[in-house]
């Protein structure tokens, strides 16, 4: 056993050249680039019909969206909120109510309340007096002049909100 080679293993090691080295990790480069590509898009996939599903699922999407602006001329403090909170929490699925504007007129007091409707055809005004407990012929129409951007309804409350938010429940005499 002195300078004999053992013949019992194999050699399997195959002369590569340089260039035959560089097409085997390209290749291989290549195959793993593709699965990076392949489970980002299955996981994109995977995680945007989990979003879709969920928000399909909880609550369509409102067929019309109003924006509302408030003007509180009824000379009673916090009103404009009670009323922003109520429009706010109106549950509906047809519109959705998104108060844009609310603001206080300090100089001048209104006793009726009414809606003013920025658009043609007045059915989103209308909700909205519903809503509020006003009637609907306390809706009237009257485009907006300033700009695109303007309310679609404006809510003026005049010295009656008070009665209309919160009416008294009539007490039993005996």
């Amino acid at each position: 056993m002195s300078g004999r080679k053992d013949t019992n293993q194999p050699e399997f090691s195959l002369p590569v050249s340089k260039s035959g080295k560089l097409r085997l990790l390209f290749k291989y480069t290549g195959y793993l680039a593709a699965l990076a590509v392949s489970l980002l898009v299955i996981y994109q996939l995977f995680f945007m019909v989990k979003i879709t599903a969920g928000v399909s699922n909880e609550k369509p999407a409102p067929e019309q969206v109003a924006t509302i602006e408030i003007i509180n001329a009824s000379g009673i403090a916090q009103i404009g909120k009670q009323v922003t909170e109520k429009l706010e929490s109106s549950e509906q699925d047809k519109i959705e109510i998104i108060v844009v504007n609310s603001e206080r007129l300090e100089y001048k007091k209104i006793a009726k309340s009414l809606i003013i409707s920025r658009e043609e055809n007045t059915e989103t005004a209308e909700f909205i007096a519903k809503t509020l407990g006003l009637e609907e012929s306390e809706v009237v129409f009257r485009p907006s002049i300033e700009n695109d951007m303007a309310p679609s309804v404006t809510v003026v409350l005049g010295e009656d909100i008070q009665l209309i938010m919160n009416p008294e429940k009539p007490s039993k005499e005996s």
